[in-house]
């Protein structure tokens, strides 16, 4: 990591460069493994992301939103105490999280994905209020008017509209659509906020 980062640096010497880790998730659950991963001089700042369904947190069919903001918490404040062990910002590269029922189309309950972004959020807010090494965070990710071709909402070679989400996955599984009011809400007032600090 070290030689890669510093070859960038070599020839683009004013480019910001980073891991793009998920973080100890990335790195084998160790956090050792994940403060190693980022403290060479030609990483610029560190990466962590957040993704509770995937990693077992979250689970639609049984709900348990308080186990999965507590689990949240911990690895955003995990993450953001190695960046002040290692004087670096951090940022949120990315965070996702699925529509009430691990549904997929437009139009679908985002309940619970509304209360964890505005959890997230406020997390944001908290670090930058205590003057954290948060550079900011990414949700995952902008679909807008893109849906799903198949019934499966599986992404087959040939079709031409994307989401946010990956071929792998369900088209909709995490992507914030245009017509998610309350969510693109959520997000605008804390972008707002943020802007001002």
């Amino acid at each position: 990591m070290d030689e890669t980062a510093g070859f960038i640096h070599s020839i683009a010497p004013k480019q910001l460069v980073t891991t793009g880790s998920e973080g100890s998730k990335g790195t084998l659950n160790n956090l050792d493994y994940t403060l190693q991963a980022h403290q060479s001089k030609y990483i610029d700042y560190m990466t962590f992301h957040m993704w509770p369904k995937n990693w077992g947190w979250y689970k639609a069919d049984n709900p348990e939103m308080e186990k999965t903001k507590e689990k949240t918490a911990q690895y955003f404040a995990e993450h953001l105490d190695l960046a002040q062990k290692l004087n670096k910002s951090i940022v949120m590269e990315e965070f996702g999280f699925v529509r009430d029922g691990e549904k997929y189309a437009p139009g679908t309950p985002t309940t619970a994905r509304d209360e964890y972004y505005k959890f997230v959020f406020q997390l944001l807010k908290d670090a930058m209020q205590e003057g954290k090494p948060l550079g900011g965070i990414n949700f995952w990710g902008w679909g807008g008017e893109g849906r799903a071709q198949q019934k499966d909402a599986m992404w087959k070679p040939g079709d031409i509209i994307y989401t946010a989400d990956p071929y792998s996955e369900a088209q909709g599984l995490n992507s914030i659509f245009d017509t998610d009011k309350s969510t693109l809400q959520i997000i605008a007032q804390y972008a707002h906020e943020a802007a001002k600090k």
